[in-house]
């Protein structure tokens, strides 16, 4: 006899008692059947994840090679510092491959290692790192902190600092301990922290895709589609294009990502901020993180002066990251640079204070002065530093100061140097120039500053919290 029909409109029980057991039946007949379904799908789905012929196709097919979740958990560091890396993407990098033959890299070893590791890759998203060398950049560290963490994650920045400023120091271990920063204090002057950025790096390079090295006072962003910027791909300046932060991330994974191919990448386009006096005569404590958001900036130009990598073929960065070198065959002696739509927004001219102090803490690292020479002294040593002339000036500071340049030697932070040598010889005339060379017209990039207060937002009174405890 049948007792209950297990379809609810038509549902009827001799009895109470026979109605709540047939109600209780019924629910459980149909967890049991969505727990059916739920296993099943887990299963297919593990089958499809476990099987190595389905794995190979789906790869060449989508040509999104596959994650291996058991790669072992590296240790990465850089003078006994340790430093957060990731399970490297590959069994063997390019790098080592080659080196396994003996070579540099070529075309025909470039193609067979793609063809035996692209399976190898953990996920179809793009991973960028960024590495930072920093010394006393007081407030600015914050600014590029809290705005490159919430671009790419806070955990996707390494900070190479050699700082001894009271107020840097503090700032990045809360950024390392609260914020999954990746800080590693260095006492290397500028003539060793070259080879620690490249140490880092090509660590680096076996768990990201795509590594850049930046100043403190470089902000990455984008070139948008709008119609002012198209004219600008063109070499034409127009005011109303502007570089922003809005956009970077879904231009890197909807079209950069598709055009890696081992080699060099350019930064295509670039704005640098204008000096402002009244905004330099701002305290300090009353300086806002988005207050470099602030300064006027020049219109949005090409440029070709700063290099990133796809990680896969890195072999070395200069300090600046202008040019750089990839195993062969991506070297730039031989195979042209990637052009892309990423642009920098350029903070360097922006107080004179601030100009002269970068410069002398150059000149103090690369070992050209030392912090107890008089101003005379330092005069005359920037000056033998540059002159091609044989013979050096006196430690007269009027001599070595009108005595003519033949020309200047070929030596790190040449440009610093010279600037420092006219700050010290003609600072009150240098300092007019300086704020006298801006254009002077209000063109603030306001996607940068509304991103920098946004980015920034979340942090500041945590930070103010761990920095006054």
């Amino acid at each position: 006899m049948t007792l209950l029909n297990l379809s609810p409109p038509q549902f009827q029980a001799t009895s109470p008692s026979v109605a709540l057991a047939a109600k209780i039946c019924q629910n459980n007949l149909v967890l049991l059947a969505i727990a059916l379904i739920l296993s099943v799908t887990f299963l297919l789905s593990r089958e499809i994840v476990q099987s190595p012929s389905l794995i190979s196709l789906r790869s060449i097919l989508n040509n999104q090679p596959r994650w291996i979740p058991d790669a072992p958990v590296r240790n990465c560091s850089l003078n006994g510092a340790t430093f957060g890396c990731d399970s490297s993407f590959w069994t063997t990098t390019y790098a080592a491959f080659a080196r396994s033959r003996g070579s540099d890299g070529n075309v025909s070893l470039w193609t067979e290692w793609v063809e035996e590791h692209n399976h190898e890759r953990r996920q179809p998203r793009i991973i960028m790192k960024l590495v930072l060398i920093t010394k006393d950049e007081w407030p600015l560290i914050k600014s590029w902190t809290f705005y490159h963490g919430q671009m790419f994650g806070f955990d996707k920045l390494y900070v190479i600092d050699s700082s001894s400023d009271s107020r840097c120091i503090p700032f990045l271990r809360y950024a390392r301990d609260y914020l999954s920063v990746n800080v590693v204090f260095s006492t290397s002057n500028l003539n060793q922290i070259e080879g620690d950025m490249n140490h880092v790096m090509a660590q680096l390079s076996e768990d990201s895709d795509m590594m850049m090295k930046l100043d403190t006072d470089e902000f990455i962003a984008v070139l948008p589609r709008t119609e002012p910027c198209l004219h600008v791909v063109t070499g034409e300046s127009r005011p109303e294009c502007q570089l922003t932060p809005y956009g970077v991330n879904i231009y890197i994974q909807e079209n950069l990502a598709e055009k890696l191919d081992g080699s060099m990448l350019k930064v295509g386009y670039t704005s640098h901020s204008q000096p402002d006096r009244e905004l330099c005569n701002v305290p300090s404590h009353e300086r806002e993180t988005s207050f470099i958001g602030d300064f006027p900036m020049t219109n949005v130009s090409t440029t070709g002066f700063k290099t990133f990598f796809d990680a896969r073929t890195f072999k070395s960065v200069d300090l600046g990251s202008h040019e750089g070198m990839a195993w062969h065959p991506f070297d730039n002696s031989e195979h042209s640079y990637l052009s892309t739509l990423i642009g920098i927004i350029h903070v360097h001219s922006t107080c004179f204070e601030r100009e002269a102090s970068n410069n002398e803490k150059a000149m103090i690292s690369h070992g050209y002065i030392f912090q107890e020479d008089s101003v005379e002294i330092r005069i005359e040593k920037i000056h033998n530093l540059l002159s091609m002339e044989d013979k050096p000036c006196n430690r007269t500071e009027r001599e070595c100061c009108d005595q003519h340049f033949v020309q200047q030697r070929g030596c790190l932070s040449c440009h610093k140097a010279y600037g420092y040598f006219l700050y010290l010889c003609f600072p009150a005339k240098l300092a007019n120039i300086f704020y006298g060379n801006a254009t002077h017209i209000e063109r603030q990039a306001s996607d940068f500053k509304n991103y920098l207060a946004d980015a920034a937002a979340p942090y500041e009174t945590g930070m103010v919290r761990y920095l006054d405890y």
